[in-house]
């Protein structure tokens, strides 16, 4: 069975040098926030971007979650784009998978994992899939994304492998991803 092992309630500035961590060693990573992902993730974002990596940056805390169509408009800086077909979806694979010479790769930081809908799960699977890249950090207030689809198998093995990292503090009561254990 897939499951988390969950690191003890670390501090907000080792929880984000752990998620460093894991993406400069070509990891994912995944964080259980009590409150504020989004500064959390400004943190990482900020050390990630001093690594050579292009970050990449989406929220699905909005009312109703993050689609496909959200995840795409929000990660190739295109608010119009409202639909997926194959040049939205081309322009969301480049987004994901090209690096310049600049940099050494792509890492998805996402806010509000938990709310992603079951498109959007799909979608980065696949890239996950066909693609040596991107890195995801997966931040949660609280809840967890639904991995449990039988098609989302490999994403749930792919994120299962990482430590869920807990910044302390307003995390009591804030359910962990699936099968992890206190």
């Amino acid at each position: 069975m897939d499951t988390h092992h969950v690191e003890l309630p670390v501090s907000r500035a080792e929880a984000v040098r752990r998620a460093v961590e894991h993406v400069v060693a070509g990891d994912d990573a995944v964080l259980c926030v009590g409150f504020d992902a989004g500064a959390v993730l400004d943190n990482v974002s900020d050390v990630l971007a001093e690594r050579r990596l292009r970050v990449l940056r989406c929220s699905a805390s909005g009312q109703g979650g993050l689609s496909l169509s959200g995840l795409l408009a929000q990660i190739t800086g295109r608010p119009d784009l409202g639909s997926h077909d194959d040049e939205v979806l081309q322009r969301g694979f480049q987004a994901l998978t090209t690096h310049g010479e600049d940099c050494d790769g792509v890492v998805l930081l996402i806010e509000g994992a938990q709310a992603l809908q079951r498109s959007a799960l799909r979608y980065l699977q696949f890239i996950g899939r066909t693609t040596p890249g991107p890195r995801f950090v997966l931040a949660s207030e609280g809840g967890e994304p639904d991995l449990y689809d039988v098609g989302l198998t490999f994403l749930r093995t792919r994120l299962a492998a990482m430590p869920v990292l807990v910044v302390a503090g307003g995390v009591g009561g804030v359910p962990l991803l699936p099968g992890t254990a206190s």
